[in-house]
This record gives C-alpha cells, sequence and structure tokens, in this order.
C-alpha cells in the first residue's frame, strides 16, 4: 500500500479548491489515481484538514502480553 504524506494531500486537495484544475489533471499531475484524488476532497470536505493526516496504529503492547 502507498502512503502519502500530509503535505502532498493537502497541496492536492489545495489546488482543487482554489478552482480551475479539474481531478484527472490534478491526478495527472501529480502521478496519482484520479480516484485518491478524489477520496481526499471528499474526507476534506466532510472532516477538515485533519482528515488528512496519517494516523499512527501501531501501538506498543506492554511487556507481559507479548511474552503470553
Amino acid at each position: 500500500m502507498v502512503k502519502y504524506s500530509s503535505k502532498l494531500k493537502a497541496e492536492v486537495v489545495g489546488e482543487y479548491l482554489q478552482g480551475g484544475t479539474s481531478m484527472q489533471s490534478l491526478s495527472e499531475k501529480h502521478n496519482l489515481p484520479k480516484r485518491q484524488v478524489s477520496f481526499w476532497i471528499q474526507k476534506y470536505r466532510l472532516s477538515g484538514v485533519d482528515s488528512l493526516k496519517r494516523k499512527k496504529l501501531n501501538e506498543a503492547f506492554q511487556l507481559n502480553l507479548k511474552l503470553m
């Protein structure tokens, strides 16, 4: 799975929201799938800029759980 930086996501969404640039041209310009660009824009509209940030999913487990 490819992971994109929050900076790239914000840049692409910002370009789209400024107007005059289609999702297709943004996907070609940044070498991204059009579906990915569409997904970022939708997430931004629903939840704001925080939705574009990567979330850490790897939680540290307690030592005693590792030994079981």
